[in-house]
């Protein structure tokens, strides 16, 4: 497995393996990191030819919120998702229609979204 080499090899060279190895083997980004919504809403409050302490300031405001919207709420959004997949799957077994079928799809591709934002949350949580 290349994500357990080491990063240098000895010898009369010496080669990285794995890039990520070097930084400390971790292949997890920063929960903001993997959120699209981020650098969209960090070019929209940062003025790159403001003031910085101005820009400093915004953007403290801004993200507190954004950060709050996009993270703070994972276990409620987490458990909405999981009740309305319940609710869809005893509509199907009554029912069985493809809208059905497909709101199902797209409700467990969101609950997977928001888990892997679960994960990487702790996964930060428990560095610290």
């Amino acid at each position: 497995m290349i994500g357990s080499l080491p990063w240098i090899s000895g010898g009369d060279f010496i080669a990285i393996i794995n890039r990520d190895d070097r930084l400390g083997g971790s292949t997890k980004r920063m929960a903001w990191q993997a959120e699209l919504g981020f650098e969209v809403m960090l070019k929209q409050n940062w003025d790159v030819n403001g003031d910085v302490e101005a820009n400093l300031h915004n953007f403290r405001v801004v993200v507190t919120h954004w950060n709050l919207e996009s993270f703070g709420s994972i276990g409620r959004k987490k458990r909405r998702l999981l009740a309305r997949i319940q609710g869809v799957e005893k509509n199907i077994e009554l029912c069985g229609r493809d809208n059905l079928f497909n709101l199902e799809n797209k409700l467990k591709a969101e609950l997977e979204t928001v888990l892997a934002q679960e994960e990487t949350l702790w996964f930060q949580r428990s560095r610290h």
